[in-house]
């Protein structure tokens, strides 16, 4: 960076310890493991099968009139705009999270809720595909999602209630990609 040794103490002063830490036995392994599975076809499937959910779920909640934050996705992420909803984030992840789908809320662009509030739902579909789950799953995830929101919105008392086959539907889902393959077990 520079040629200069006092600059380049202060660089290193900076850098170590205090955001770089040492070089640990356990983590240079665990980085080894990540390239060393980041070089196999498969994972080039998987990354592709994660970024082809993130668009399938992003287009079926667009097309059952959700705002995504950035009119679709280019990341393993999507972000809806609840407000054209009158939802709030806290209240919708916990609505999800009781029928069995896990979101996070989120801040959106000019959110006037706390962070802890939020305005936003964030989705990833990172865990969906290397579940095997792919485009048909993440459709169907995308109308138990808006099922889930439609009927918050609809009954915001209500709304925090099970839905027996929403869950049902969650639940089936699920089994049919379970975490741990039978194989491993």
């Amino acid at each position: 960076m520079s040629r200069e040794a006092a600059l380049g103490k202060k660089i290193d002063s900076a850098v170590f310890p205090g955001i770089q830490g040492g070089p640990l036995p356990d983590v240079i392994a665990a980085k080894a493991i990540c390239f060393g599975e980041a070089l196999k076809p498969e994972f080039t499937e998987y990354a592709r099968r994660v970024l082809s959910c993130a668009r399938t779920l992003a287009s079926g909640l667009t097309g059952r009139g959700f705002k995504i934050v950035t009119g679709g996705t280019d990341t393993p992420f999507t972000m809806v705009d609840l407000r054209t909803r009158g939802l709030k984030g806290d209240v919708a992840q916990k609505a999800l999270e009781t029928h069995g789908v896990t979101t996070n809320r989120n801040l959106v662009p000019q959110d006037r809720e706390p962070p802890n509030v939020t305005s936003g739902l964030r989705m990833g579909t990172s865990a969906i595909a290397a579940r095997g789950m792919a485009d048909p799953e993440a459709s169907e995830l995308a109308e138990i999602i808006a099922d889930v929101l439609d009927r918050l919105a609809a009954n915001p008392g209500q709304g925090l209630e099970i839905d027996i086959n929403i869950a049902e539907r969650v639940s089936m889902l699920a089994e049919r990609f379970p975490l741990y393959p039978a194989q491993l077990i």
